[in-house]
């Protein structure tokens, strides 16, 4: 009699696991949309496979709680919230993440996954979001307090983007980290209405672009892992600063690329912009917060036609040192001592490269400059204004050669002043060869100093 009530309870456990196992809905668009006219279970086992159908648009009546949401073909789908009945706002809660499956041929072109403002996503379980070469737009909140992994890699095709524009700003409801793995400067994390990352940590692990719109300030910690010249993270603001007040970690030699921003127009639905023939924008990309690192020595390299300013409130500690320019130029502007690393020297690899100094307090140029930088460089130094400041004056003697009073030391001929954002110089220059040259860093500098001809001076300016 015993055995008998230990083999029910066995069948009753074996038709729990059947009941609970994940079962596939396959949108057709046909009659109630669901194919063989099935509608989904709402119990944290259904997986929503979303392909091309007869309609592109999905109305979800209420909460729906979800193992998977896979989207499949080249199209356009919106997932909306019924206009009667419905809560608001209505909460989609996800186990088993997000996927895009596409047909291998990449010339068929890329497919659009929309979810309304009045959805929200909830993040259950650690889970990914693969969008492969799509992109995927969460109009509403994130929430939820599990890990994330945003990743454009699926079948091989990569160049995808993640839209966050949550209309409730700064997707406060989410608490879990955040890991990108996204392989590509091509793999894009747009926000255009508040930070999507919550209050969790951002791990950057294998390079990706971060694109935003309006002001923005990123307080997350950051931990970025993007060695290697082809796994760079870019970085792009296209109409204000792009602020990250959070410590930042170097868990690998990374490099930092600064874009700059086109002319455009916002799309109509407000979720992106496209870029339009007409002059570019630099917005800074600023970080307030300390940079340090992990596993060892670590450098930081700054790469690109935009512009990084470091301006601290409490000392870096890496150790690797700092290089504007390797492959391609680079400008960065150092905004006070902490902006330092702790070892290692700042140089400035290319000829069109630039780092100049913000903090202009009585003898800070000279001394910065003395402590800090590679006498070797080949490229330019300056003078720069922060964000938010008229531009500053500097009178103080700048000599940029071997000897004289305050000599700097600097030994390669080609040393040019500049500025990324603004000066007015009025002291003393002094070249360090015979020339005096000016130019880099893409500001406007503007000479209001005297210049010698005791040695027979020329002058050449350029625009870099």
């Amino acid at each position: 009699m015993q055995l008998g009530r230990l083999q029910s309870t066995a069948l009753l456990v074996a038709l729990a696991t059947v009941t609970l196992s994940a079962q596939t809905y396959i949108w057709t668009g046909i009659g109630t949309g669901w194919q063989e006219q099935l509608t989904p279970s709402n119990d944290g086992t259904a997986d929503l496979y979303i392909r091309s159908g007869l309609r592109e648009v999905i109305t979800l009546p209420g909460n729906y709680s979800i193992n998977s949401l896979v989207f499949a073909g080249e199209t356009k789908f919106y997932i909306q919230r019924s206009s009667t009945g419905a809560p608001n706002p209505l909460v989609i809660t996800i186990d088993g993440g997000i996927s895009s499956v596409n047909q291998l041929d990449s010339s068929l072109g890329s497919s659009r996954f929309d979810l309304a403002a009045d959805i929200d996503v909830n993040v259950a379980a650690p889970q990914t979001f693969d969008i492969n070469r799509n992109t995927l737009v969460l109009r509403g909140h994130l929430t939820g307090a599990s890990d994330i992994t945003l990743r454009a890699t699926q079948d091989g095709e990569g160049n995808g983007t993640f839209i966050f524009n949550d209309s409730g700003m700064g997707n406060s409801g989410f608490s879990g980290n955040m890991v990108l793995d996204l392989a590509s400067t091509s793999t894009t994390v747009a926000f255009w209405n508040g930070s999507p990352f919550g209050t969790g940590t951002v791990s950057v692990v294998n390079g990706g672009a971060l694109t935003a719109h309006g002001t923005q300030i990123i307080t997350n910690s950051l931990t970025l892992n993007t060695g290697g010249s082809t796994t760079n993270l870019a970085l792009r603001s296209w109409d204000a600063p792009l602020t990250f007040s959070g410590a930042t970690t170097l868990a690998n030699n990374v490099t930092l690329q600064p874009l700059l921003s086109p002319a455009f127009v916002e799309y109509a639905d407000g979720t992106g912009v496209l870029a339009q023939p007409g002059a570019s924008t630099r917005q800074p990309i600023i970080f307030t917060g300390a940079i340090g690192e992990s596993g060892g020595a670590r450098k930081l390299t700054i790469a690109g036609q935009g512009l990084v300013i470091l301006n601290p409130t409490t000392a870096s500690s890496y150790t690797g040192g700092t290089f504007v320019g390797t492959s391609a130029a680079g400008s960065v502007v150092f905004g006070n001592n902490n902006a330092f690393p702790a070892t290692g020297t700042v140089s400035v690899a290319q000829t069109n490269s630039y780092a100049g100094i913000g903090d202009l307090s009585a003898g800070n140029f000279a001394a910065m400059l003395n402590a800090h930088f590679d006498k070797t460089t080949a490229g330019a130094i300056g003078v720069d204004t922060l964000p938010g400041n008229a531009t500053v004056t500097f009178s103080e003697a700048i000599n940029l050669s071997s000897t004289g009073t305050g000599a700097l030391n600097f030994t390669n001929s080609s040393l040019r002043l500049g500025t990324a954002t603004s000066a007015i110089l009025t002291g003393a220059l002094t070249p360090q060869g015979t020339n005096y040259l000016f130019g880099n860093g893409g500001g406007s500098l503007y000479v209001q100093s005297s210049l010698g001809d005791t040695a027979g001076n020329g002058v050449t300016a350029s625009r870099n």
